[in-house]
């Protein structure tokens, strides 16, 4: 069965459908209704919160290899993670890597100044990949990433440990039993992993919140277009189609 882009706008698991066809497959024809549903996927605001930005990317290199360089370039962690992109950077070509280590590169530099004066920094370092995980994938992408930005393994893990000292994430809050948490600005996986904890020790904050995240759910009664014209994408959109 052919699915296009509008039969399965509101889809929250993508494991039994080739996303990367239907998105372009429609690429094809409207690039810029086919870039603005990747964004609505993964946009954790105001779309779906599915991690497909890296399952596009890698293929788009192959298919158009200059807009997955502007894609690659651009801020489009605003709209979900750091390493929606960045988790498999042993897999993409020259090109693509040199567009990622560089913004890592620079980002790195700034949070460390902005550390150094008691300022709040990016969530990179959360993302980055540790060097001494279990994983063996993430393991090689992060001998990767250390090794492009000509660190020693000692180096990286000291900046990636120092930087996400200063992170306020909210595993930190959860150690400290500091329930002072922005549950809007959470990813939807994090609500969901530690509702019974949030439920257990801040159950009237977080009680509000549902109720109120529920009740703007229930009343967005916009189509299928106009969640894909969300002002927040022009934009990132525009910087793509120039």
């Amino acid at each position: 069965m052919n699915l296009n882009i509008t039969d399965i706008f509101n889809i929250t698991d993508t494991r039994n459908i080739n996303v990367y066809d239907i998105f372009y497959q429609t690429y094809l024809e409207d690039k810029e209704k086919a870039l603005r549903w990747m964004i609505y996927l993964r946009d954790i605001k105001d779309g779906l919160g599915i991690r497909v930005i890296s399952s596009i990317l890698l293929k788009l290199q192959k298919d158009d290899l200059h807009m997955a360089m502007k894609i690659a370039q651009s801020d489009i962690e605003q709209f979900g993670r750091y390493d929606d992109i960045i988790k498999d950077y042993i897999q993409y070509n020259s090109s693509i890597q040199s567009i990622l280590i560089r913004k890592i590169y620079e980002q790195l530099h700034e949070d460390m100044e902005l550390q150094k004066e008691g300022k709040r920094i990016s969530l990179l370092a959360k993302w980055l990949p540790s060097i001494n995980t279990s994983s063996d994938y993430t393991r090689k992408n992060a001998n990767a990433i250390c090794n492009d930005l000509i660190l020693s393994k000692r180096q990286y893990r000291k900046i990636l440990s120092r930087l996400r000292k200063h992170i306020d994430i909210v595993e930190t809050k959860l150690c400290m039993k500091d329930y002072n948490i922005d549950y809007a600005s959470l990813p939807k996986k994090a609500l969901l992993f530690y509702h019974d904890a949030f439920m257990r020790n801040d159950k009237d904050n977080y009680t509000k919140y549902l109720t109120q995240y529920k009740k703007e759910k229930n009343s967005d009664n916009r189509s299928f277009e106009e969640k894909l014209n969300n002002p927040r994408y022009d934009k990132i959109i525009n910087e793509w189609l120039k």
